[in-house]
């Protein structure tokens, strides 16, 4: 039989059967424990007698090592003083083999062998080493468990002592800490997984635009437009093709023509037989051939009248009114079937209608001087007039028959690039020639040069041939004293209407540089390479734009008189004043803005001048945004806007907040180029500006196809005037709501098929850019872009609707 001493150390003993009668005596030589008791128990079981109430001791010790009849395998045995019970587990595959198990009481119930620890003072042991069986309290046990020092774990494990587990170990409690706080860790990782895979996810594909809705057409149209309304419903004129569709279904609810094919073809015949008659008469009486009227073929002029018919066409929607305007009157079509229905005749307008709550306005004027607004409810269809004004002269109408003022009409546009010679005989605008240079391909930038120099041979050549057919011809007067003498306008706004009349009283103007002098050493001297490609092109582009009369600016300084009137307030008496400069007249929701070149007039309800203002430069000209539904997008409302408490106004050069009650200043920013102001409900504003210089706007006729300048956009703070940022996010902010900040802008190549893949060498390819700005720092969050303009634009949330010339689509993008 083999046992082992707590100590660690193994013995050998032969089993006799005298043993169960007379038992033996064992002390371990290594630690010197007796440990008869245990054994003779052991030799007991083994010889399978029953055990003696009281076993004597042997007087003979067992033999450490000899040889038997019978063996076992080795058993762990505890020392007899151990106030534990001993019990023997035999193992099923060994005859005789058993591991001692401890069943000990509890630290801190107490037992009758409780004693005082010796490492921890005021501490009694309840418990003994199961290697070196010495008392340990439970402050012992909690530090090693149930052996007292890390010398008899390491014992234990080295000869294989099986030292049962205490629940209360100090490392356990802290392997079950770490393991609490290892899974609090993995969940918190997860989670922080989880949340940067969803932030990836919505910065790259779920706050960028994505289509919900998109039809096809087989053919292109000029022009379109859509409306989303009622439940996911989408209501669009796509060309002559009207339709309603859900958001969620490919099948339209119902589609119609608007204009027939029949209607198309009567136009066509129509037209060309009038071309044809003309044609006819010419030949008739011998006209010609060179003067002869030119009849188109058959396709332009069915490309010519469907362009023509579907820009005329306008829809509009209230709720569920669907109206179309077309041949000079509006049709309701119905809601659930698109069926047309009630028309009404619209009057002979010469502006473009406002949408006014659920009225559509028109405006007109009657043969006795009056101004007839006509209101239609969108809803009932009913229609009801007023007229503006007395039909007998008055202050402003006095003059009736005089030329109307060609006050707020832009003016001539400005040539771009001359490649084309006598294609136009204006000044060059820089900035345009500048934007089609650097469009150029490669060899059309490095030919750019001779170029111009053959443009401008043939522009000198067709002047000379026009001097010459000109002799003997009275000249014709000069633009500038051509100005009428007397002019009238009727403003028509959402704050009330308004009318007022301008007379020039003394004609001025003043002529200022526009570009630099000559260089003294011409580029055209020495030899042209393409290192010097730019710098030849811009001295022979400003050679050209001296020869057209570009050099200097003509600016009118004139001295008008102005008389604002109320048509609607009877007891407000005229305002007559004066202005230097051409005047306009802006009408804001308390205020009334009369305003010159450089300078303004502000007066209030009752018609009396509150203050006055003087500007560093001109002032700007900025757009009037109506508050209706026809405008999609735009470059924002100036040059002067009553917001809260402030008057803002810009000029060439400034942007000024001014004290709406006394004129003063509250601050001013300087920014070149400034076209239209948005605000939104934070108290800030976006400024639509350039990065422009004082030298561009100083010498603004002068060209440099190198000079590159940005739109940029400024976030000002209404009340201090702080910029909160400045960016250049590649165009102007076009819409305004809320947190939704849009960038857009658009490039239609002319007659070029939206499915085409080839274009012509230098021809800039229909493209769509729409970008997204953070309110808070002016960075892009999205950047959409398609190689295809848009008819038409609506910003709607986080909705977006675009109708292309072979598709209507409708994308979305997620918001937080």
């Amino acid at each position: 039989m083999k046992v082992q001493c707590p100590c660690g150390a193994k013995y050998s003993i032969d089993v006799t059967p005298e043993m169960a009668r007379d038992p033996v005596r064992f002390v371990c030589p290594e630690c010197n424990v007796d440990l008869s008791g245990p054994i003779n128990e052991l030799i007991h079981q083994e010889l399978g007698v029953a055990v003696p109430a009281a076993a004597a001791p042997a007087p003979q010790a067992a033999p450490a090592a000899s040889t038997g009849r019978k063996r076992v395998e080795t058993t762990s045995l505890h020392a007899p003083s151990a106030p534990a019970k001993l019990g023997i587990a035999r193992s099923a595959g060994t005859a005789t083999h058993g591991t001692a198990v401890e069943t000990a009481p509890q630290p801190g119930h107490g037992s009758d062998d409780s004693q005082p620890c010796a490492k921890h003072k005021g501490e009694l042991a309840f418990e003994h080493c199961v290697v070196c069986r010495k008392p340990i309290c439970p402050k012992c046990m909690e530090m090693f468990g149930y052996v007292c020092s890390p010398l008899c774990r390491a014992r234990a494990t080295s000869t294989g002592i099986n030292v049962p587990v205490f629940a209360g170990q100090k490392s356990l409690k802290e392997a079950r800490q770490w393991r609490k706080v290892g899974l609090i860790g993995a969940g918190v990782t997860t989670l922080v997984v989880a949340l940067l895979g969803g932030w990836i996810w919505y910065a790259w594909f779920g706050s960028v635009p994505h289509p919900i809705f998109s039809v096809r057409f087989p053919d292109a149209a000029y022009a379109g437009s859509s409306r989303l309304c009622g439940k996911n419903q989408i209501v669009f004129l796509h060309g002559f093709q009207l339709a309603r569709f859900g958001l969620n279904s490919k099948t339209a609810t119902w589609s119609t023509d608007v204009i027939t094919p029949e209607q198309v073809n009567a136009e066509v015949d129509r037209q060309m037989n009038e071309y044809k008659a003309e044609l006819a008469n010419a030949i008739k009486h011998g006209v010609d051939s060179e003067f002869r009227p030119h009849v188109p073929l058959q396709d332009e002029m069915i490309k010519d009248v469907r362009e023509e018919m579907q820009r005329s066409l306008q829809l509009f929607i209230q709720d569920q009114n669907i109206w179309v305007v077309k041949d000079g009157k509006l049709t309701r079509y119905d809601w659930d079937t698109g069926k047309p229905g009630q028309e009404v005749a619209l009057p002979n307008s010469y502006e473009r209608p406002k949408l006014d709550g659920s009225e559509l306005v028109f405006t007109e004027e009657n043969a006795f001087g009056q101004y007839v607004i006509t209101h239609l409810n969108l809803a009932s269809g009913e229609t009801r007039t007023e007229e503006i004004g007395e039909p007998a002269p008055s202050a402003v109408l006095a003059a009736a028959q005089k030329p109307k003022s060609t006050t707020g009409k832009k003016a001539a546009a400005s040539a771009g690039l001359p490649t084309t010679p006598g294609a136009s005989n204006k000044p060059l605008d820089p900035g345009a020639v500048a934007q089609q240079a650097q469009n150029l391909p490669y060899a059309a930038k490095v030919a750019l040069p001779a170029t111009l120099s053959n443009s401008r041979h043939q522009e000198q050549l067709l002047k000379e041939m026009k001097d010459e057919d000109a002799q003997g011809e009275p000249h014709a007067m000069p633009a500038s004293e051509q100005m009428a003498l007397f002019g009238r306008s009727f403003v028509n706004s959402k704050y009330g209407h308004l009318q007022w009349s301008s007379k020039v009283l003394e004609q001025k103007s003043v002529e200022r540089a526009a570009m630099k002098a000559k260089p003294a050493h011409s580029a055209l001297e020495g030899p042209v390479s393409a290192a010097n490609t730019a710098q030849v092109a811009n001295e022979i582009l400003n050679d050209m734009q001296r020869e057209r009369g570009g050099s200097t600016i003509t600016e009118n300084v004139s001295r008008y008189q102005v008389t604002v009137h109320h048509p609607d307030l009877k007891d407000v008496s005229d305002w007559v004043g004066e202005v230097i400069g051409e005047p306009s007249v802006i009408q804001q929701k308390t205020v009334t803005i009369v305003a010159g070149s450089k300078m303004l007039v502000v007066l209030d309800q009752s018609n009396k001048k509150v203050w006055q203002a003087e500007l560093g430069y001109n002032i700007g000209s900025g757009s009037q945004l109506e508050d209706n539904d026809l405008a999609d997008t735009s470059i924002g409302e100036g040059p002067c806007v009553e917001q809260g408490d402030a008057l803002y106004v810009f000029d060439a050069a400034t942007l000024t907040a001014f004290d709406l009650a006394t004129g003063n200043v509250r601050w001013r920013v300087p920014t070149i180029g400034i076209a239209g102001l948005f605000f939104d409900d934070q108290g800030s504003m976006y400024v639509n500006s350039t990065s422009a210089d004082l030298e561009s706007l100083k010498y603004s006729r002068q060209i440099d196809i190198t000079k590159k300048t940005a739109a940029s956009v400024l976030r000002v703070d209404c009340k201090t005037g702080k910029v909160l940022w400045d960016v250049q996010p590649g165009g102007f902010v076009s819409h305004v709501d809320g947190k939704f900040v849009f960038c857009f802008a658009s490039h239609q190549a002319p007659d070029l098929d939206p499915d085409s893949l080839t274009t012509l060498p230098g021809m800039l390819n229909s493209a769509m850019d729409l970008r997204r700005l953070d309110p808070g720092n002016g960075k892009v969050t999205f950047d959409y872009a398609e190689q295809r303009a848009p008819l038409s634009v609506r910003f709607k949330g986080n909705i977006i609707e675009l109708v292309f010339r072979k598709e209507v689509e409708v994308v979305k993008f997620l918001t937080l």
